[in-house]
């Protein structure tokens, strides 16, 4: 999961893209914002892995892509990976929900094997620590796990927020396969097959949130925000 920094309230992703057909690089500022941010084999902000042994399990790129809806403030998407768990083949579509003005986008897995859910699945969503470069908080408690790293001198804090009950696991990782370091939390899906969290940043760039201890407020009162229990806000899979 890629970070795409801005500093505007308007939406950027297909300007960006028309603009670079054009000469000019999202990867420098000119102004908006740009993606400075590196995911690389990581899990960038608030991807997912297969949690097994003590590891991920990678999938790879995803296979397939649907837009579920698409309006000027919100829209809706999933993406289908394709796992190979020791044998089993393994398949996740993760429904992601962005609403323009939130700085969290909305996370929902569905696992399934030869089309019926798998329960129990332990599954990893992890922050990238760009190996170690970034400073990383835990809360378990109220369910957020944080990271904070300066880029182009400016501060960017990522995160994930999951509904505490869900949580296996929180913790700090490296992985020997790619030497990727993460701030990491485990989850199990339910009996549907099914997992939830919450993902996003804020950049120092865009002056709304400037601090470590801000961003980490943030995340604390969007958690406390969110109805209580596993799930709580599950939504019927596409």
């Amino acid at each position: 999961m890629d970070v795409w920094l801005k500093r505007v309230q308007y939406p950027i992703i297909d300007r960006w893209y028309d603009l670079n057909t054009k000469g000019f690089c999202y990867h420098a500022d000119f102004g908006e914002g740009y993606d400075p941010y590196h995911t690389g084999l990581s899990r960038g902000c608030g991807g997912t892995a297969i949690w097994k042994d003590g590891e991920m399990v990678l999938a790879g790129p995803f296979k397939e892509w649907k837009i579920i809806s698409r309006e000027p403030k919100k829209s809706v998407f999933t993406l289908t990976y394709d796992y190979d768990l020791g044998g089993e083949a393994i398949r996740e579509v993760k429904e992601i929900t962005i609403e323009l003005g939130q700085r969290l986008f909305r996370s929902q897995s569905t696992f399934t094997k030869s089309g019926q859910p798998v329960a129990g699945l332990e599954v990893a969503v992890g922050i990238t620590t760009h190996n170690g470069k970034a400073k990383v908080t835990l809360d378990p408690a109220k369910g957020w796990m944080s990271c904070w790293e300066t880029i182009d001198k400016k501060g960017l804090g990522t995160g994930v927020v999951i509904a505490p009950d869900s949580i296996a696991a929180m913790k700090e990782h490296e992985s020997p396969a790619n030497k990727e370091r993460h701030a990491l939390l485990v989850t199990r899906t339910d009996a549907a097959g099914v997992t939830v969290h919450y993902a996003g940043y804020g950049w120092e760039g865009a002056k709304a949130i400037t601090t470590a201890e801000q961003w980490q407020d943030y995340l604390t009162q969007f958690a406390a925000a969110l109805p209580k229990g596993k799930n709580p806000d599950l939504k019927e899979a596409k």
